[in-house]
């Protein structure tokens, strides 16, 4: 069990991502620039990463209209920099904690609650929230929060260290030319309001 590290903020929110925060590029990149501005600590599952890689190659053949091959390379690529930049966020085999996982209203997601434990994380980031029920969830010591609630959270706890990380990943974002819209519509529109209102 990972869990804080010796010398780490115990007050740090230890987070395991589920693959849907990790699909969306707003959520992604915020998510990353909070772990890196020391706002929180991240964790994932291989498991995780291959649905987060399936999902984001099948959003972009859907919604973007890429071609098949286009969306696999560019998913591949997304997972690619997520392990070689984040190689400590990786949880190698949650697999032996799945007997302490309570019954979900979708049994696929137990590996999400395994990978949580495995990390000693406190909570889960997930935007299916009721696929993760408070209580059960609190038996185990864990919560659940959608990706909002958590950069919000993690925005309140230190704001001014939360908007130095959010202006990068606003400066990288608008420099590579890579939003369509203004970045707080972006930002609303993908579904983090509430960050949006808190850096005006």
């Amino acid at each position: 069990m990972k869990g804080a590290e010796e010398g780490e903020d115990r007050s740090m929110p230890l987070a395991f991502m589920d693959a849907c925060c990790l699909v969306s590029l707003l959520k992604r990149e915020l998510c990353l620039a909070f772990a890196e501005a020391g706002l929180c600590r991240l964790f994932w599952s291989s498991k995780v990463l291959d649905e987060a890689e399936w999902a984001l190659s099948r959003m972009l053949v859907v919604r973007d209209g890429a071609e098949r091959a286009e969306a696999d390379a560019h998913a591949a690529s997304v997972r690619c920099s997520l392990e070689g930049a984040w190689p400590a966020a990786l949880v190698p085999d949650p697999s032996a904690f799945l007997d302490r996982c309570p019954l979900l209203r979708d049994a696929n997601d137990r590996h999400v609650v395994a990978g949580a434990l495995a990390a000693g994380a406190s909570l889960i980031v997930t935007e299916n929230l009721r696929d993760f029920p408070r209580r059960k969830l609190a038996a185990l010591g864990l919560g659940a929060m959608n990706a909002q609630g958590f950069l919000a959270s993690c925005f309140d706890r230190r704001p001014e260290a939360a908007a130095r990380a959010v202006g990068l990943v606003r400066e990288r974002l608008e420099g590579g030319r890579v939003l369509l819209k203004p970045f707080p519509v972006a930002l609303a529109q993908a579904g983090l309001g509430a960050l949006a209102l808190r850096i005006g």
